[in-house]
């Protein structure tokens, strides 16, 4: 067949979406698939650029190329999903969050435009009930969807980009947090929780591209610097190495949408401390079992780190738990393509 795979790209930024879908096509190429990528500039400021970014989108002509058919398309993120085409499915990574879960908190650019928060709901719903199907990549995702637009998807969780870089570690050195400084990652809450750490314990940042100096200000602010370290990590097996030589990893975001971190230290058999409201890394993380569900006050993160700090069998433990859901969930690309295509 011959695919296309649609998002939408900020120039000069890369995360789990823009590996995700490189991944996606590379999978589809060896499955004996004519796949690439369409992606189109994303800007999202002043709010009515989402709109005409829509409209774009919507514009596109993607029925053939060439004067070669054209015979799907797989949709992610908004606005891509807004294309039309006879054959059109939807892996829905996440909706415009702006304009729905995080409208009225301080994650929010769009408080008060009410109208365009309007506007995207309805593209949302008219574009997504004419696809052909619709998967969500977690709970948390399939669940935004049924509660704000009335709509049912089929969770399918992503596998992990590379993932047969992790590996299992004997190392216990130290706590990694491999995420960016976005403030929907909430990376304070960990910088926040070294003052209540035992001085021994060391943390290492482990963002793909730094971005800003955010966390550095606030922990020159706590007088933790001394105590972090800072690594912008662009290599997927230095990453994988880091993992398998850490203690546990922390992991918090806000109702994240899926989060590549949990499935990562779990393959590297380490346990993941994360928050109550985190959403995806909640579908995975159990309680006492492969990790730790706390609230999300530092001084409980704390807590947990040093338990795990003065009790590294416990730490070896609940790594092995984790290592073994995945295992058994059977997040595989075999899997995933066989589901998406079947539809």
């Amino acid at each position: 067949m011959k695919i296309a795979v649609c998002r939408p790209h900020v120039p000069f930024m890369s995360g789990g979406a823009e590996l995700l879908c490189d991944e996606l096509v590379s999978h589809l190429r060896q499955m004996g698939n004519e796949a690439d990528l369409v992606a189109v500039p994303f800007k999202w400021y002043p709010p009515s650029k989402l709109l005409l970014n829509a409209v774009t989108w919507r514009s596109l002509d993607l029925s053939e190329v060439n004067g070669e058919v054209v015979d799907l398309v797989i949709a992610t993120k908004y606005p891509s999903y807004a294309i039309k085409h006879p054959r059109k499915i939807v892996w829905l990574f996440h909706q415009h969050r702006q304009a729905y879960d995080l409208l009225g908190t301080n994650y929010s650019d769009l408080n008060g435009a009410n109208e365009v928060c309007e506007a995207i709901r309805r593209i949302d719903e008219w574009s997504l009930r004419e696809s052909e199907k619709v998967f969500a990549i977690s709970r948390t995702v399939a669940d935004r969807l049924r509660r704000f637009n009335g709509l049912d998807a089929e969770v399918l969780y992503p596998p992990v980009p590379n993932d047969d870089l992790f590996h299992e570690g004997t190392g216990q050195n130290f706590v990694i947090c491999p995420t960016s400084f976005d403030t929907l990652k909430r990376v304070d809450l960990l910088i926040k929780s070294i003052r209540y750490l035992n001085e021994n314990i060391k943390v290492i940042l482990a963002p793909f591209k730094i971005g800003n100096n955010s966390v550095q200000e606030l922990a020159g602010q706590l007088g933790v610097s001394g105590r972090i370290q800072v690594l912008e990590v662009s290599s997927r097996k230095r990453l994988a190495d880091l993992y398998a030589d850490s203690l546990c990893v922390y992991y918090g975001p806000y109702h994240e949408d899926y989060g590549f971190v949990t499935i990562e230290a779990f393959l590297s058999g380490k346990p993941v401390i994360t928050t109550r409201d985190a959403g995806g890394p909640t579908e995975f993380v159990e309680d006492g079992k492969t990790g730790f569900v706390v609230d999300p006050e530092p001084r409980q993160i704390a807590e947990k780190i040093e338990e795990l700090w003065s009790h590294k069998d416990e730490a070896t433990t609940m790594g092995a738990r984790g290592r073994q859901l995945i295992d058994k969930q059977g997040i595989n690309w075999n899997k995933t393509l066989e589901r998406l295509l079947n539809t």
